[in-house]
């Protein structure tokens, strides 16, 4: 039989034409004849016409202007990063464009305006990148808009810092004694941990287990849900009081998520386990809401 409970040690991311002025003709006969050709027909006539082949024709086309990016701004909101900009153009040629959006240094190119979530050509237009709540660390975005013509705006640029916004749990945590303290709770709440193995021998764990205490700021019912990183693995969850088992959440196989309500009180504490039945180790993620 599979003992689900586990071992309590203490409950408590071309140029212009000439104007055919040539030389006059050397006439061998000028010497003895004295008579003077008054002829005006001196080939000098000059070429009037207003088609002088100058080029000189003016377009009056005053040209297609490129758009323009007039802001940029990375946010983070927990689950994802919303990337907001605003474009002006002109030409109102943007449609079939595309954003060149560039994070930590890698480019994505985004079609005008099908791979945009919120496409607002009069006003904010966001694209949302879903973000692990566990991640850390700073990340670059950058990007810049080009119409459908190939005119292409500036470059503008953001950063975000990612953390603080769940309760990271250390490879320490594997018992009552030195379970983590979440502290004070509020919906909703991300806990974050590792499992470096996931097994068990028929009646118990014998992998690694991550141990959390929680206080609830509000009384109510809480729901948990689980979630991790190895697809193939079975990863299971209980909940504790002082008292013993409130709730867990223990479905056979490596279905996911891991789910449970239950009631908790304020100003108690709440012993929060995460289990691997078998499978690999990996992460986890647990939300309270």
């Amino acid at each position: 039989m599979r003992n689900l409970t586990p071992t309590l040690m203490f409950m408590m991311l071309g140029p212009a034409c000439a104007g055919g002025g040539g030389l006059a003709a050397y006439d061998p006969d000028a010497e003895t004849d004295t008579d003077t050709d008054t002829d005006s027909d001196s080939d000098t006539d000059t070429d009037t016409d207003a088609d002088s082949d100058s080029d000189s024709d003016t377009d009056t086309d005053p040209g297609f202007q490129a758009p323009s990016l007039i802001s940029f701004e990375a946010r983070d909101l927990t689950d994802r990063i919303d990337v907001a900009f605003r474009v002006t153009d002109p030409d109102n040629d943007i449609d079939g464009g595309s954003l060149e959006l560039i994070v930590d240094g890698t480019p994505f190119d985004l079609v005008i305006p099908g791979d945009i979530d919120v496409w607002n050509p009069a006003g904010e237009s966001i694209v949302s990148i879903p973000i692990n709540v566990c991640d850390s660390g700073s990340h670059t975005f950058a990007g810049r808009v080009t119409d459908n013509r190939g005119l292409t705006s500036s470059q503008m640029s953001d950063s975000v810092s990612l953390g603080g916004d769940a309760v990271i749990v250390p490879e320490t945590g594997d018992d009552s004694l030195s379970a983590t303290d979440a502290g004070l709770i509020a919906p909703p709440t991300y806990i974050c941990g590792d499992l470096y193995a996931a097994s068990n021998d028929s009646e118990g764990y014998t992998g690694d287990q991550d141990w959390i205490v929680v206080e609830p700021s509000t009384s109510g019912l809480w729901t948990f849900t689980l979630t991790w990183s190895d697809l193939a693995s079975d990863y299971d969850l209980h909940i504790y009081d002082e008292f013993g088992p409130v709730a867990n959440s223990i479905q056979d196989g490596s279905l996911q998520p891991e789910s449970v309500d239950t009631y908790m009180w304020s100003g108690s504490y709440y012993y929060i386990i995460v289990a691997g039945w078998n499978g690999n180790g990996g992460d986890w993620t647990l939300l309270l809401q």
